[in-house]
């Protein structure tokens, strides 16, 4: 390729003209051979000229001679795409100088088509009528480097025809100066209008440009009004002709938590740089690393007085016991002044058991804390000796010796699974063939690398960087071998193989002496122990355990930039209020009243219990249904100190064709509570004798009062609260499951009567708000009801015969005063899609007054205030679902094939502490 050498260009730095006519830079003095016109102005500092040749100097750096402007634009903006640190060797240049600037009288236009996985890239195409054009950076590039990043575009110099063309071009820099540049452009093959409809650009495209734009600070209204508008394919293949969701674009879902996701900048970073407060715990504990013997030792690692903290942490580092792992997190520690954080270091010479070792910190901790309460941190090895202390402390609790008040004791992936670890005959052999020292210091970092560092943020941030990264973790691991020689380990390691706590014993914990809560973090990507299957196995053995399970970490999560330890502990520092008051003693009036309908509705039924057969029928029922939509239930807590002697009346909005609505949160209660929840369903869905529903199998009408399903009529709510039945209604019925889902998906659409809070404030119940949100995602509108009812008046002209609209008129009555009696129930017609996510969020708990019953404006507010939790409730699941990044189906059973049955998907960034399998609330939930 010839390049026009002849093109004008403007430097970026300040200039200045000797006599005999030649340019120099007005600070390092380096000449520049290019010669210019002595009669030619150039432009000064703080001016600016209209001409193309002239720019306003904006730079004091280096610049070679023959660096000129190239126009770079869409991808070719990001600096992982065209510079340093591109991956293709072509586009591996060092630009002298980048500025935005925006080329006028040309759009954007997406007519290249290219190969999987990108369908199609971008290009120019000139347009005279559009003055702002397209933005870009301008680089300046050496001839050699152009000529490199034309021969990437497809730009050949030959016979041959190319594929892109230089074209030289007016660019308006941000600061209005012209700069004449060069740019390349494409010759896109001819190719049908229909096949451009379909041609989409990715998304991972688009997201490439966007990043370059704001990297080099183009102007956000251009990248919040084009970029982030572009239509994308995300399909498997990227487009290509392919069917794409209809979803909210990626880039435009709200993510409140947008740095949980973003990759550390080290892969496993045990080295880096500390804040200034970690300094003085640092030279603490390399004092006492230095001192001989197998003394346990306690290091104060805050820096502020004792007095300016409210609560006492102590962390137990893993097998390396040398606690430097909570160092970095120690700045987010000392911003909140809530913990005076302590870690605990037993040096390798200590040859005590696990109760011995246990005792001593113990003691340390008792001696420090006096009689405060305390919080445990224990990471891996150290998750192993916090449980022993729980069991030691428990005992000496009830032998009435002195004993901790342990608060909150939380483990970080904890060891106790080692016995069930893969890699434990790797380290068992590694110990037992009796290396030298010095080859077991060569070989311990290659046993541990692909086991400590985090996989995912490798892949996710991957670049020409990752030998000098690799580098940086195996002389980290390095240093793990000198704070831990072979003797140490193969000691720690057969500690870990004698431990054992009977599962009683692990169901006791948070009994008298215990700990008052217990939390586990896990880790997905774990590679060195099965931490999300002891997580499953704890949360089976301890009761009410608080679960958590990040997407990222590996072993070591502390070590990673994303882990927040104080966001976490936030948690257990809320004082979470589910019920609004106690309801007050009702009036004699008002239990005159009670008793009398008791006696008139009342029956056995509420002492009637499901057997584990008829749960398993449940279950079964619902089996293809849990595989494919892996419910997720928020805000148990709020349920759980329900006073169980009065009924309850779970409200919750009815979404399209909602049959799963009151199916899996009636079958979530039975499981965990025992109790059988009662669904008031339409009168239609008794009229035949078996009844289908998507993907379940047929069941008899008979058995759905097995299931809990009960008729809705003007006295079947109050027939259930006055036999203290749990139960569920949809006060928007048929109407909010039969709306059009192309205009009112997840609506709240209720009647105007508010009777349903008379009946509760009659029987004293408690009304707990229940959210619904996944089940329309399941389905593409095609036909709604009104287009149905047509084809159907169409079909009934043709065959002759009148449409009997009395069969499918809605003759059930819910509420006094209802407008929709006499409506006609017809489905509208939407098309099955790939099964969504369903989520219920169960909301807190409102006290009914009997004033309800005699004041119609007390009455009003609470069913607007009961409609509003609802409508509040669907809100923050729609929010909170797109940070699920297990929400499609793909990467669901991707999870449960790799493991297990047992391994429940999690809720990623949108919730992440649960407990008994419930994921808490949004005021739980960790401030990150």
């Amino acid at each position: 390729m010839v390049l026009n050498r002849t093109v004008l260009f403007t430097s970026p730095l300040p200039l200045r003209v000797d006599r005999s006519g030649s340019i120099f830079r007005s600070r390092s003095g380096l000449r520049v051979t290019a010669q210019l016109n002595r009669n030619r102005r150039v432009t000064q500092v703080g001016k600016s000229s209209s001409k193309p040749d002239e720019a306003r100097p904006t730079n004091n750096s280096s610049i070679a001679s023959s660096a000129l402007p190239y126009f770079a634009y869409f991808s070719n903006m990001n600096p992982n795409t065209l510079g340093p640190n591109s991956r293709i060797s072509l586009r591996q240049v060092q630009p002298h100088c980048s500025k935005p600037a925006r080329l006028p009288r040309f759009t954007l236009t997406f007519d290249l088509p290219g190969f999987p996985p990108e369908p199609v890239f971008a290009n120019l195409v000139e347009d005279r009528s559009d003055e702002t054009g397209i933005h870009g950076v301008l680089h300046w590039l050496s001839d050699a480097d152009f000529e490199r990043v034309a021969r990437s575009e497809g730009v050949i110099s030959s016979s041959f025809p190319s594929i892109g063309k230089v074209l030289h071009v007016v660019c308006v820099q941000s600061d209005g100066v012209q700069v004449k540049a060069r740019t390349i452009v494409f010759r896109p093959p001819p190719l049908p209008t229909i096949v451009k409809r379909f041609l989409l650009p990715s998304r991972r495209y688009v997201k490439t440009a966007i990043d370059g734009a704001e990297f080099h600070g183009v102007e956000r209204n251009y990248i919040d009004n084009i970029l982030r508008k572009i239509k994308t394919a995300n399909a498997l293949l990227g487009g290509f002709g392919l069917p794409y969701s209809p979803r909210p674009h990626i880039l435009d879902r709200p993510n409140p938590q947008a740095e949980f996701r973003k990759p550390v900048d080290e892969i496993y970073s045990p080295l880096r740089r500390l804040p200034k407060e970690s300094e003085t715990a640092l030279r603490r504990m390399s004092e006492k690393e230095k001192e001989e013997g197998h003394a346990i030792h306690l290091v104060r690692l805050s820096s502020k007085p004792r007095s300016a903290y409210k609560k006492k942490l102590y962390y137990i580092s893993g097998i390396d016991g040398n606690g430097r792992a909570i160092l970095s997190q120690m700045d987010l520690l000392e911003e909140e002044s809530l913990y005076d954080v302590s870690g605990i270091i037993y040096p390798p010479g200590n040859r005590q058991t696990l109760p011995q070792i246990a005792a001593e910190i113990i003691r340390l901790i008792k001696r420090d804390a006096r009689e405060q309460a305390v919080t445990i941190v224990g990471q891996s090895m150290g998750g192993v000796l916090s449980l022993v202390c729980a069991c030691e402390n428990q005992a000496r609790h009830a032998a009435k010796q002195s004993a901790l008040d342990i608060e909150v004791m939380l483990l970080i992936n904890p060891a106790s699974c080692y016995k069930r670890s893969t890699t434990r005959t790797l380290w068992n052999t590694l110990l037992s063939i009796g290396l030298s020292e010095q080859l077991y210091n060569s070989l311990l970092p290659l046993a541990l690398l692909p086991f400590v560092m985090d996989a995912d943020s490798f892949r996710d941030s991957f670049g020409p960087d990752q030998v000098q990264r690799l580098r940086k973790l195996l002389s980290s691991l390095h240093a793990i071998a000198d704070v831990l020689p072979s003797h140490a380990m193969a000691w720690r390691i057969s500690l870990l193989d004698k431990f054992y706590i009977p599962p009683d014993q692990y169901k006791s914990l948070t009994g008298t002496g215990g700990p008052q809560k217990i939390a586990v973090i896990a880790t997905v990507n774990d590679n060195l122990i099965p931490s999300l299957s002891e997580l499953n196995r704890l949360e089976r053995l301890i009761p009410g355990l608080y679960g958590m399970v990040l997407p990222f970490g590996g072993h070591t999560p502390t070590f990673d930039g994303r882990f927040k330890l104080a966001a976490y502990l936030h948690t257990f520092n809320v004082h979470n209020n589910s019920n609004n008051g106690e309801a007050r003693k009702p009036s004699e009036k008002v239990l005159k009243r009670r008793a009398a309908l008791r006696k008139k509705f009342a029956t056995n039924e509420s002492a009637v219990k499901l057997s584990q057969q008829q749960i398993r029928r449940v279950s079964d029922f619902l089996k293809k249904s849990l595989t494919d939509n892996s419910p997720v239930f928020i805000g148990e807590e709020n349920i759980s100190s329900l006073d169980t002697e009065r009924p309850v009346l779970f409200v919750s909005n009815h979404s399209l064709l909602g049959w799963l609505d009151g199916m899996h949160p009636v079958l979530r209660l039975l499981r965990t509570r025992g109790t059988l929840v009662r669904a008031l369903a339409h009168p239609q869905l008794f009229k035949s004798a078996q009844i289908s529903f998507p993907n379940a199998p047929r069941v008899d009408v008979q058995e759905l009062g097995q299931f809990g399903v009960c008729k809705v009529s003007p006295n079947a709510l109050v027939e259930q609260l006055a036999n203290g039945n749990w139960t569920l209604l949809f006060p928007g019925g048929a109407k909010e499951a039969l709306k059009d889902p192309r205009g009112q998906k997840y609506a709240v659409d209720w009647p105007s009567d508010p009777e349903f809070v008379r009946s509760c404030a009659l029987f004293g119940a408690q009304i707990v708000p229940l959210s619904t949100v996944g089940t329309e995602d399941c389905y593409t509108p095609f036909l709604s009801a009104s287009q149905v009812k047509r084809i159907m008046e169409v079909g009934s002209i043709i065959r002759g015969r009148r449409m009997q609209w009395e069969d499918v008129r809605d003759s059930a009555r819910a509420w006094r005063g209802s407008k929709n009696e006499g409506e006609l129930l017809i489905p509208p017609l939407p098309i099955p899609s790939e099964p969504d996510r369903v989520y219920y969020r169960f909301g807190k708990a409102m006290q009914v007054d009997e004033e309800c019953l005699f004041d119609s404006r007390v009455e009003r507010a609470m069913y607007e205030r009961t409609k509003k939790a609802v409508g509040e409730g669907i809100e923050i699941l729609l929010k909170r679902r797109e940070m699920d990044e297990y929400r499609s189906l793909g990467k669901r059973k991707e999870f449960v094939r790799r493991f297990g049955e047992e391994g429940e998907p999690p809720a990623g960034e949108g919730w992440l502490w649960k407990r008994n399998g419930a994921y808490l609330d949004e005021d739980l939930q960790p401030l990150l």
